[in-house]
């Protein structure tokens, strides 16, 4: 609700500058016929990305619509304070075994995990209906997977009381998958220093503290994000060089990034973002495209380079930039003078 991004000692963002965000999510493998009815009065329906083509059928306060298959789409009554969030994932087609001692399996219902560390060839699954509130951390692993489609929340841990939501330190061949994001206390999804990693069909949303990215590809190769949804305040998907706090051991190249077919909304940040911190050598070959950008503030995309690396070498094609939301800069504006 107000576009300021704060932290002071004691506290965070408090609730009243943020409003609700409601979402649902279900599976399909082919078109699926939605219908939704709102408990409140309203004149407009707008359906983004408007890239997907969806005019609704309106009958009083039931909506309908056609989605043609997997995707993400919110639908906004009147603009965008009141937004509806609908996930549609493809059909599940592998399922770890619950039994199995390298899964940590997490069934529907509500679960208080605290952080879950993974270690090398074991997967964290969250299926369906469950509710996970908890961190993931993995450090100097390989072959990992998280996946489900159930939810992992964060919504109770405080900014300083744990890794980043999802926390992957120096890993290769990473995959998470599916999943949905909510609440983070600080950055969401943190691959660093990591190699050969896959993030697809992940949920973001309730990103509304102090500084809770989206996605952060720190010092890290060869990624793929893709088919993605990503609603934050601050940045959404963002690219960073860093070294070790004391700035004696410096980090690796970030290269041979791709982001593909995402679906991005953001309150204050930039959707998509080069830097700030730009502490490595080189920041390259890095390819976004067939990307829907349904709201932003200030700037869509940004290199923002804030120490030494040559950037080179990036690619933005065909990305589709919606609505700038003035409102918000312009109050902004006067807050801030």
């Amino acid at each position: 609700a107000w576009p300021i991004n704060q932290v002071w000692p004691g506290y965070q963002r408090p609730l009243d500058q943020t409003e609700l965000a409601s979402f649902s999510y279900f599976d399909c493998s082919g078109k699926v016929r939605v219908e939704l009815e709102s408990v409140v009065e309203f004149s407009s329906v707008h359906i983004r990305p408007l890239s997907y083509g969806i005019v609704p059928e309106v009958e009083g306060n039931t909506i309908r619509f056609e989605m043609p298959g997997p995707g993400h789409v919110v639908v906004e009554l009147d603009d965008y304070h009141n937004a509806f969030h609908l996930f549609a994932s493809p059909l599940e087609t592998e399922k770890p075994d619950p039994d199995d001692p390298k899964v940590h399996y997490f069934g529907p219902g509500i679960h208080k995990a605290g952080i879950i560390s993974l270690k090398s060839n074991e997967t964290v699954y969250i299926e369906g209906g469950a509710s996970v509130h908890g961190l993931i951390e993995a450090r100097d692993a390989s072959n990992i997977r998280i996946a489900g489609r159930g939810i992992l929340d964060a919504s109770q841990i405080g900014r300083f009381e744990g890794p980043y939501m999802i926390s992957l330190h120096n890993c290769d061949d990473a995959k998470v998958d599916g999943i949905i994001l909510r609440d983070p206390h600080k950055w969401t999804l943190v691959p660093d220093r990591c190699r050969d990693v896959e993030i697809s069909n992940v949920k973001l949303i309730g990103l509304w503290r102090y500084n809770t990215d989206g996605i952060d590809i720190v010092n890290s190769q060869d990624v793929l994000i893709r088919d993605c949804f990503i609603r934050a305040f601050d940045d959404n998907i963002v690219l960073k060089g860093l070294m070790r706090r004391d700035d004696t051991v410096k980090g690796p190249d970030v290269k041979n990034i791709r982001v593909q077919n995402c679906v991005l909304w953001n309150d204050w940040g930039k959707p998509l973002k080069i830097g700030t911190e730009t502490k490595a050598d080189s920041i390259t070959r890095i390819f976004i495209e067939d990307c829907d950008i349904v709201h932003f503030v200030h700037y869509a995309m940004d290199f923002f380079n804030g120490a030494r690396a040559v950037i080179s070498h990036v690619t933005f094609n065909d990305i589709r930039i919606e609505e700038p939301i003035t409102e918000k800069a312009s109050i902004a504006e006067t807050i801030y003078d």
